[in-house]
Formats: C-alpha cells, structure tokens, sequence
C-alpha cells in the first residue's frame, strides 16, 4: 500500500509540472518559461522536476507537447470513429465554441521556440509530424486534398490570430461561425452524430424503465 501511494504521489507530481508549464505557456508564453517558475507554479522543488525530467525543459516539454496531441485529438473523438473531413469539421468548430485561451495556443508556443531552438527541435518535431495523424486521422505522407488543406490553414490562421495586436476572442468567434455556415456539416458526420443521440437516449430510457419481472 506504501508503495501504491508513493507511484501516485509520484505521478501527481510530474502531472501537477505538466500542467504548470501548459498554463504558464498559454498564460506568458515560451520566452518567459523557465525551471523556476514551473516549479513555483506546481508547487515543487527543483529536485522534483529534475527526477522526472532528467533534462529540465528538454525532457519536459516533448511529454507535454504529447500530452497535448492526445487531448486535442481526444476533444474531438476519443473512440477514433470519425474520419480526417469529419474531425477536421469538428475541430474547427470547438474552436469556434471554445471558451478563452485553448491547449491549441501551447502547442502553437512550442511550434515556434523549436524553430529557434536545435536540440528542442529534435525532440519536438517528430512529435509535432505526427499531429495531423493523431488529431486528424490522416494517414502518413498521404496529401491534402485542397480543401481540406484550406481548412486546415484555417485552424492554423484561427489560433495565431491571438498573437495579433486587434486580437478578440468574440470578434474570431463570430468569424469562425461565419465560415461554419459556408461549410455545412458533412452528411456523414449528421448521420453518425444522430445515430450517437439515438443510442444515448436510448440506454437513458432504458435505465429509467423498472424492470417489470422484479415488480412482481
């Protein structure tokens, strides 16, 4: 039983660091990410940190940018069902219904300080490569067909937009709603979803129902 809680004590803590360096990433942005202020902002030691990541940042940042790509592929589909026009749909869309600053904005940061940073880079970008299979459900070094690269540079477009200077989380919001309208829902994707709200509903009727045989 010692053990069991020291493997969770354990896990908590190199969680509660992943999570205080995507909060300060979202919140002040790379230049200002240091080992110092994660720490203070998890509420560790420095030690801490260095047992976990043996490397400081170098180590830390590949396991969040990982982390990352699972949760935003997972935003859209944890069970995988949809295909890349489908998710590519969906994904445009929670950004457009998406509350303050997203995980997409940290991913965006990391992008950026690999372009500047060699040995960050080696660790990020085979990461970063398998983004759109993770997220999207392409398949590797298959081509975009033109409008599904349009919207994807759209997402892209969408999530910098918050660096510019007339940045306005209502304004994008509006806009992104806007192209919503010019791109309708894929036929499929209607379909699957009412298929998904009739077996809910279904399993929900079914547990409210008593069951008869043990009345009598």
């Amino acid at each position: 039983m010692a053990r069991m809680n020291s493997q969770s004590r354990s896990s908590q803590t190199r969680q509660a660091l992943l999570d205080a360096a995507r909060q300060l990433l979202i919140e002040q942005g790379y230049a200002r990410l240091a080992e110092t202020r994660v720490c203070d902002r998890a509420g560790v030691s420095r030690g801490a940190l260095r047992y976990h990541f043996p490397e400081g940042l170098l180590d830390l940042l590949p396991a969040l940018l990982d982390e990352l790509i699972d949760i935003e592929g997972g935003k859209i589909d944890p069970a995988g069902l949809f295909n890349p026009r489908e998710r590519m749909y969906l994904a445009l869309y929670g950004l457009a219904h998406a509350q303050g600053q997203t995980d997409s904005l940290a991913v965006l940061e990391l992008w950026m300080a690999a372009r500047g940073d060699e040995r960050l880079a080696e660790r990020l970008n085979p990461i970063m490569d398998s983004a759109d299979r993770r997220i999207f459900g392409f398949a590797p070094d298959a081509p975009f067909e033109p409008d599904l690269l349009a919207w994807r540079l759209m997402l892209h477009g969408a999530s910098l937009h918050v660096f510019s200077l007339d940045y306005d989380r209502a304004k994008l919001t509006a806009a992104l709603q806007w192209v919503l309208k010019q791109w309708p829902m894929p036929e499929s994707l209607q379909q699957k979803l009412a298929a998904r709200r009739a077996e809910a509903t279904a399993s929900a009727s079914s547990e409210s129902t008593p069951n008869t045989a043990d009345a009598g």
